[in-house]
């Protein structure tokens, strides 16, 4: 069995505010939004949506790669753990969405099997240092909270079986 224990707040969106390298040559900050996460239900699909603005002006930021992030926290334990979803390019809106797979299809579990027996605490997206338009982006980092239904519950122990 694998048991996949989810917890959350309906928090729209949590923003961290980009920050810039120490480097020499330094680079504009650039902020990542996140949509809270609501699981309806371990067989359906569900989205992690992100956008990725320019700090100083609030532009969309165009072709920016986002790295989508999955927390858990093991039972008994204040440290989390991590799990890497997926990359996405952010598009001429600055949004980026990771389509992700239902947790459990068919008795398969998904890629959320690496942070199992922990509680399903967050999801954060980090738009990536790069060039957009001639500029040098740093990294930015956004976080939402893992909530179960349309009024942010927190989520009931899921038990999935796996295959044998």
């Amino acid at each position: 069995m694998l048991t996949l224990t989810t917890m959350g707040a309906a928090v729209v969106a949590t923003l961290l505010p980009g920050g810039c390298s120490s480097g020499g040559s330094g680079c504009a900050a650039q902020d990542v939004t996140v949509q809270n996460v609501v699981l309806s239900s371990i067989s359906a699909a569900f989205d992690v949506h992100t956008q990725v603005r320019s700090h100083s002006d609030g532009k969309p930021l165009y072709g920016e790669s986002v790295q989508f992030w999955a927390w858990g926290r093991p039972p008994g334990q204040s440290n989390t753990v991590s799990i890497q979803l997926g990359t996405v390019t952010s598009d001429a809106s600055g949004e980026a969405t990771l389509k992700m797979p239902p947790i459990m299809q068919n008795y398969m579990v998904s890629t959320l099997d690496g942070i199992s027996g922990t509680d399903f605490v967050k999801v954060t997206a980090n738009g990536l240092p790069g060039t957009v338009a001639g500029i040098g982006y740093c990294e930015g980092k956004g976080s939402a909270p893992v909530s179960c239904g349309p009024t942010g519950q927190a989520c009931p122990v899921i038990e999935v079986p796996r295959s044998k």
